[in-house]
């Protein structure tokens, strides 16, 4: 017969392979981690990217001129541990459900770069942001902030590092070209790498070209979220979103396809449709 300390030790050893089995992240398979933002920061997206031993940090926030990107170094990478020292703070994470918690007081962020409060949006942005910080002139927010509490200054104060994180596939390295591009877009690519995005748009006529940043997350899906600075975004899309999703739509004869949505709200509009040769993506 089976010892009951033997079924025991069987049952540790099978809960051991579960956790494994769901975070997987100790066997050097690149992976993210994607905070998750409290409806009343004004963060509006945070990531965590690591590949063969190096990470990277990304917050993109309405108190910031551009993204916050402080240095990341790994400390230890466990299933269900992880260190990481980021700028000059060590972040020690320990897995909860599925994702990891910040295990102790998260650092402050840097103060806000921002010389005033971003300008409030106007029409539909003004109606999905109502009793909520001012935000920049775009189309549509994805996440309204609220509005801080009574007696908080319009200008942000130094927020916490995020200290809730979901485990995300790593975006890769994907190289993505416009279809159908209409009518004044003469060339639209976006190349991402990791965690990191590069728009780069020509027009016809007096139009400038775009040549933006962006944060990038992936899913389970294979969809992508493009994350620009809402602080620069507006005033180079005419009110455009921000927050752009590329939903993938599988393979097709000359590639992969991805659908977005949100690049219609930019003026000029973009590409609906997105693609990238099979040998080129991963």
């Amino acid at each position: 017969m089976i010892s009951r300390a033997l079924v025991r030790l069987i049952a540790q050893l099978g809960a051991t392979a579960a956790v494994f089995l769901l975070f997987g992240c100790s066997s050097g398979k690149p992976y993210a981690l994607i905070a998750q933002v409290p409806s009343n920061a004004w963060i509006q997206a945070a990531s965590l990217e690591v590949n063969e031993g190096k990470c990277t940090v990304h917050v993109v926030s309405l108190a910031y001129k551009d993204f916050y990107t402080p240095s990341c170094s790994v400390l230890k990478d466990q299933a269900t541990y992880k260190s990481f020292k980021i700028g000059d703070n060590q972040v020690n994470f320990g897995a909860v459900d599925n994702g990891f918690k910040v295990l102790s007081t998260p650092f402050t962020l840097p103060p806000p770069d921002i010389s005033a409060a971003p300008a409030a949006a106007t029409g539909a942005a003004a109606k999905a942001a109502a009793g909520k910080p001012a935000a920049p002139a775009v189309a549509a927010v994805p996440t309204p902030t609220p509005a801080p509490a009574a007696g908080t200054a319009t200008v942000p104060g130094q927020e916490p590092f995020p200290g809730v994180w979901l485990v995300a596939p790593y975006p890769g390295q994907v190289n993505l070209v416009g279809q159908n591009m209409g009518f004044l877009v003469t060339g639209a690519s976006f190349k991402i790498n990791g965690g990191d995005g590069a728009l780069d748009v020509t027009f016809k006529g007096n139009y400038p070209a775009l040549h933006i940043r962006a944060v990038v997350t992936s899913n389970d899906h294979g969809d992508f979220r493009l994350i620009f600075n809402p602080n620069a975004i507006a005033k180079l899309t005419s009110g455009g979103n921000f927050d752009i999703q590329l939903e993938s739509e599988g393979g097709g004869i000359s590639g992969n396809l991805w659908d977005s949505h949100g690049f219609d709200s930019w003026s000029p509009p973009l590409p609906s449709s997105w693609t990238t040769p099979s040998e080129n993506s991963n």
